[in-house]
């Protein structure tokens, strides 16, 4: 038996599917010229490939900008920087280059346990 969330899921999957928006007036890159338009779902997935990384690179990049306003002000001001540091990405970051290192052969995956 399917849970609340694979029924939601699979509804919102379904009215995707469901509607059709025509070709008119859909911006170029959206167009769907075999069909004549396109669906919720086909959108989504070009808006999901192309405009999401975009709006997550601008964010990333206006968070350095303003950390790097922060410091250039904190020096100017202390004669030092205090680092703020987000633990989420720090562990994401480390997470990623021990992966790295696992698959470049560099270390074995017995390095990585506590004895």
């Amino acid at each position: 038996m399917k849970n609340f969330e694979q029924l939601k899921s699979q509804m919102d999957a379904a009215i995707k599917e469901g509607i059709w928006v025509p070709n008119s007036v859909l911006p170029e890159r959206y167009q769907d010229h075999r069909a004549g338009g396109s669906t919720l779902e086909r959108l989504d997935r070009i808006y999901d490939a192309e405009i999401q990384p975009n709006l997550d690179y601008q964010q990333m990049k206006a968070e350095k900008a303003e950390r790097l306003e922060k410091y250039a002000a904190q020096y100017e001001a202390e004669g030092k920087i205090d680092y703020d540091i987000n633990e989420d990405r720090l562990y994401k970051n480390e997470q990623s280059f021990c992966s790295g290192l696992l698959k470049a052969g560099i270390i074995d995956a017995d390095d990585l346990t506590e004895e």
